[in-house]
């Protein structure tokens, strides 16, 4: 494990690395700059060594539901909700305590830390620098602006996702039948998503139970289960209990040779 520093910011700007950053071809990206700024939302910490350790997690407080789920409490002053809805939180196991924004350098950017202990030669106290063995293992940022695109965008045109929406149209007839598979209620997406815009930016994330093999390109369906199965066969041929059984095996068969 490296615990070297490493810092990061808390808002941050992909426009740079996008092929719209790199070579725009009118000037200007076609996107608000929301599109391209993320927050940072939360931390995932891990304390340790590379052989045994333990995780936490820093994150902040969701904003409340624009759909109305939860409502902001409109008797609070702006200073408070303000306030309230940039808190953040350690979640360390079964503990949840409020946690200072102003201190992520210190608990999560690695690096050493200033440490006083006795030295026995000079008699007298000593300061030194330890390396942490804190230090952020996985970051979480959130997209600052999203648009949402419906079934079909405001030109008529067909949707990128018409290919995997295609596919499904048998299940989605036979669930609409069926008012007890129904998860929308019969409403639309530009209904259920209050942030719903006609801009084709993102497709609406509706229909999870379609089969993934619908969604997913076949090279890369393929690839990622070989690597799966592959994985699941090492764990099974390098574990004790597999690697006792073959060895008490080979003895049995042994003694009946014999």
């Amino acid at each position: 494990k490296v615990n070297d520093r490493c810092e990061f910011p808390s808002e941050l700007n992909m426009l740079p690395y996008t092929k719209e950053g790199i070579a725009p071809s009118n000037g200007s990206p076609n996107k608000p700059d929301g599109y391209y700024n993320y927050s940072l939302q939360g931390v995932l910490v891990h304390t340790g060594t590379a052989d045994s350790g333990h995780y936490y997690s820093l994150a902040k407080k969701r904003k409340p539901d624009i759909g109305g789920i939860d409502k902001v409490d409109t008797s609070k002053s702006n200073e408070t909700s303000a306030a309230d809805e940039s808190s953040w939180f350690c979640f360390n196991d079964s503990s949840v305590i409020p946690f200072d924004p102003s201190t992520l350098p210190e608990a999560s950017f690695g690096g050493t830390k200033s440490t006083e202990k006795f030295d026995h030669p000079t008699q007298r106290m000593q300061r030194t620098e330890t390396p942490k063995v804190y230090s952020a293992y996985m970051l979480i940022y959130e997209r600052n602006h999203i648009e949402f695109l419906d079934d079909a965008d405001s030109n008529g045109e067909n949707s990128p996702s018409d290919s995997v929406q295609g596919k499904t149209q048998e299940r989605k007839a036979e669930d609409n039948r069926n008012p007890a598979t129904d998860v929308n209620g019969g409403k639309s997406n530009s209904e259920l998503l209050p942030c719903h815009s006609s801009k084709t930016l993102h497709h609406v994330y509706s229909d999870l139970r379609q089969d993934s093999r619908d969604a997913i390109a076949p090279r890369i369906y393929s690839k990622v289960w070989e690597e799966n199965k592959r994985f699941l066969q090492d764990q099974i041929f390098f574990s004790p209990e597999y690697s006792n059984w073959l060895f008490n095996l080979a003895r049995v068969l042994s003694d009946m040779l014999i």
